[in-house]
């Protein structure tokens, strides 16, 4: 009778798991899980250098001839004997340049003034004459190569008689990398400024040295 009657027993083939179809198919959590990695690969691979000569040319022609400017930067410094970071605040009116460093450097602050041949220096109170590199080089005890900032912080290469290898460029013609003095370079975050475009995150490293500038602002030298 229906009283009487026993729970039915379920074997363990009633309980067995749904089988992938043998033709080929895949369960939605296996599709799934198959389009998060393909996106995780995506997101993880750099872009592909290149190099475009026509408008790296061009874009080049409008950034070399900009000589009046202001960039405030976050300095940061790597070498064997010293890891330490700053704040800079360079201003470029045609070959006349103004350089402020602040913070936790190890030397205080320095204020440089100057052009390309020749420039002072106030710090701790005193004023020294020497080349922009020696000054700060006698400050840090870092050979940073300040010269070439004013040219590199643009993302282009420094008029020399060196000329540079293994540029790379963007699909736009801006540099993503070279190696110019013994420097290899990366620049990158560029960002359309009154300017013009110029990158905001410049690395550079040399066999005994890295440095690294993260620009915050790119304006005129008068703006308020």
């Amino acid at each position: 009778s229906a009283q009487n009657a026993r729970p039915r027993q379920h074997s363990h083939h009633d309980a067995a798991p749904r089988r992938i179809d043998k033709r080929g198919g895949t369960t939605p959590v296996r599709r799934l899980a198959l389009v998060l990695l393909l996106l995780a690969g995506c997101a993880t691979q750099p872009p592909p250098s290149e190099y475009n000569a026509d408008a790296w040319q061009q874009h080049r022609r409008l950034i070399a001839p900009l000589d009046h400017w202001r960039a405030i930067a976050k300095l940061g410094i790597r070498s064997p004997e010293k890891n330490a970071s700053a704040r800079l605040d360079w201003i470029q009116r045609g070959g006349d340049y103004r350089i402020a460093l602040s913070g936790p450097l190890g030397f205080g602050s320095a204020l440089i003034e100057g052009n390309a041949e020749i420039a002072q220096m106030q710090h701790n109170g005193k004023t020294l004459l020497r080349s922009p590199g020696a000054l700060l080089l006698q400050a840090t005890g870092v050979a940073l190569p300040v010269e070439a900032w004013h040219w590199w912080l643009r993302g282009i290469p420094m008029p020399d008689e060196q000329p540079i290898v293994a540029l790379a460029t963007n699909s736009l013609g801006q540099a993503t990398t070279f190696i110019q003095r013994g420097w290899t370079l990366s620049f990158s975050r560029y960002k359309q400024t009154a300017l013009g475009y110029l990158p905001t995150k410049i690395r550079g490293e040399n066999a005994a040295l890295q440095f690294k500038l993260v620009v915050a602002q790119w304006r005129s030298p008068d703006a308020p």
